[in-house]
């Protein structure tokens, strides 16, 4: 199994998870809500965002495996190009999964 389906098998396993495409992102939502994406490289190499609690982002930044991403408040990125990095950024995932699902509904713009 490569490791875009590897991610997206773990992705998934969250429970139910709306796949979108924008921007040369393949993104992941849980409900209404984006909580992370992903851009295939090539079939090792993964560009992959979040979006975390404030406290997440903090503790993402120092695991050294993200940076912050120039859009939002919370959004990090990072690389993944292999299972191992998949496992050691796992937890974020699981992370921005639970924030997506906590954050209030945006209210729509008329």
């Amino acid at each position: 199994m490569d490791l875009e389906e590897t991610l997206i098998q773990k992705i998934e396993s969250l429970g139910p998870i709306r796949w979108t495409r924008s921007f040369g992102w393949i993104g992941a939502h849980t409900e209404d809500k984006f909580f992370c994406g992903y851009k295939v490289i090539d079939e090792n190499y993964l560009h992959i965002l979040l979006i975390l609690s404030p406290v997440d982002f903090d503790k993402a930044l120092e695991s050294g495996d993200f940076e912050k991403f120039e859009f939002g408040k919370t959004w990090v990125e990072g690389e993944v190009g292999s299972e191992e990095e998949t496992e050691a950024v796992w937890p974020f995932i699981i992370s921005a999964h639970r924030f997506a699902k906590e954050r209030k509904k945006s209210p729509k713009r008329k």
